[in-house]
């Protein structure tokens, strides 16, 4: 029993979340335009989803004319735009498993699309800054923003668990911004550290 005691008091030092106070700092920091309504801000301490800071803004234009404001923003706060591309076997339609690999050419992914053929566009940004850069990218941490745009709608469900509601939205577009910390090797095809990097 003695021993027991020290053991789990290891397990929740080990287990317990973050504290998510950094993330909300970051959030509040970017230099939103003053039009932009606030309308939900959160924070998550979860040991199995993580830790994070989320808010929403309602914002009077199409996704499409947010997205390049949004990447002036997290640039502007000193943050570096994430270039999606898509997986590197997006081109192979073979059985899993099946050889030779196929290389696929490099595919960028848009920061809009549409939800289905001709349907209203979503747009995705997401930017990071590096917190420490190792010759592993499982131990080179990076502080992310991510950013997604909604179309306009006269309802939104926002938040997560207790936080969780309804908003009227007025015809207008949804921006949430999340902001948490994740590991190197989430950005599997950049950002690449350089052994000649150091952390900034």
């Amino acid at each position: 029993m003695i021993l027991a005691l020290p053991a789990s008091c290891a397990a929740w030092f080990v287990l317990s979340p973050e504290d998510p106070a950094p993330y909300l700092a970051t959030i509040e920091s970017l230099p939103v335009p003053p039009t932009w309504e606030v309308v939900h801000t959160q924070t998550l301490r979860q040991v199995l989803i993580g830790t994070r800071a989320d808010r929403y803004y309602l914002v009077d234009a199409d996704p499409e004319d947010i997205a390049p404001i949004v990447e002036d923003v997290l640039r502007s706060a000193g943050l570096e735009i994430y270039d999606r591309v898509a997986s590197s076997d997006w081109c192979d339609n073979r059985p899993i498993g099946a050889t030779p690999a196929i290389v696929c050419p490099r595919k960028p992914i848009p920061t809009c699309r549409e939800n289905g053929p001709g349907g209203p566009v979503s747009c995705t940004v997401i930017a990071f800054r590096w917190l420490s850069m190792e010759p592993s990218l499982e131990k080179s941490m990076v502080e992310r923003v991510s950013v997604g745009v909604s179309p306009r709608s006269d309802v939104f469900s926002v938040g997560v668990n207790d936080q969780f509601h309804e908003i009227d939205g007025r015809d207008r577009a949804l921006v949430t911004i999340s902001a948490d910390r994740t590991t190197a090797r989430y950005f599997w095809s950049s950002p690449t550290p350089r052994a000649s990097e150091t952390a900034r």
